[in-house]
């Protein structure tokens, strides 16, 4: 016999509960899920307004960028143009000036009382001043000779030609009153050219004094390792000596060459004895 079982049947009350309670959670999961996407809408919709920002920020100081790289290149060109027409002022005021070679510096000018000195003669129209320095003394400011530039080409023969072989003047217990200049003018001759020759003679000077010290500081290494090897000979004979070995000392001998008389020609004895037999 099979045992039938029976079925319990479920109220339709509970049913309906079940029911009302599973539409419920899948209104909240819908709920939910809307909730979320529209979250995430907002937040793309946010970092998409960023991100348009930042576009048009980069935008905006790309622009400000390129503008202040034209205006720094206009300044450039500006300072470009401005240091041309610069330079050629300073050609064009250069070709104007001469210079005034002076050979003889009365003792107790220094630049400064040169330039004073010439700007009675010529008001305002002395420029650079160079004087070279006595090398040979040192106590005192003496110079050689100078050099002087005046800002125009007639004044300065004007000068020359007035002062050259002219006394100093001035207090007559000044002991400088006496002195005679000596004044000429450099035609074609330009301070450029002053400033290239003394830089010419300072490279060649430095070279002289380079090699000097080169040559010295080679004999001085070359002094140094023969007193490092003779100390070192001597350590090696007082070695050898101690252990009881020999050690020669070899010097150097020099043969002396025998002086060799010259040899009287018969003659010249012949003609001596026949002076002496005529004239005792």
């Amino acid at each position: 016999m099979k045992d039938k079982r029976k079925r319990r049947s479920v109220p339709k009350k509970v049913e309906k509960e079940l029911e009302l309670e599973n539409e419920e959670v899948e209104d909240e999961e819908e709920l939910n899920h809307k909730e979320v996407e529209d979250e995430e809408e907002l937040n793309h919709e946010e970092v998409e307004d960023e991100e348009e920002l930042n576009h048009e920020e980069m935008d905006d100081a790309e622009i400000s960028e390129g503008g202040q790289t034209m205006q720094a290149d206009e300044e450039l060109d500006n300072e470009e143009e401005y240091e041309d027409e610069a330079a050629q002022e300073r050609k064009a005021v250069a070709k104007k000036t001469a210079v005034l070679y002076f050979s003889h510096i009365p003792e107790g000018f220094s630049p400064g009382r040169m330039k004073s000195y010439f700007e009675k003669y010529a008001p305002n129209a002395v420029g650079r001043v160079y004087l070279a320095r006595n090398k040979r003394v040192t106590h005192k400011h003496l110079y050689t000779e100078g050099w002087i530039e005046i800002k125009k080409k007639r004044l300065a023969k004007r000068l020359a030609e007035m002062l050259n072989g002219r006394e100093v003047g001035g207090r007559r217990a000044d002991p400088v009153s006496s002195v005679i200049w000596n004044v000429m003018y450099l035609s074609g001759f330009k301070w450029f050219h002053l400033v290239e020759q003394l830089n010419y003679e300072k490279n060649v000077e430095d070279k002289r004094l380079q090699t000097e010290i080169a040559q010295i500081r080679k004999i001085s290494s070359a002094y140094e390792e023969n007193v490092e090897k003779g100390m070192n000979l001597k350590k090696l004979e007082e070695r050898v000596l101690k252990q009881g070995g020999k050690w020669e000392q070899y010097k150097r001998q020099f043969e002396q060459r025998s002086g060799k008389k010259k040899e009287r020609n018969n003659d010249e004895v012949e003609t001596k004895d026949v002076m002496k037999m005529i004239f005792g």
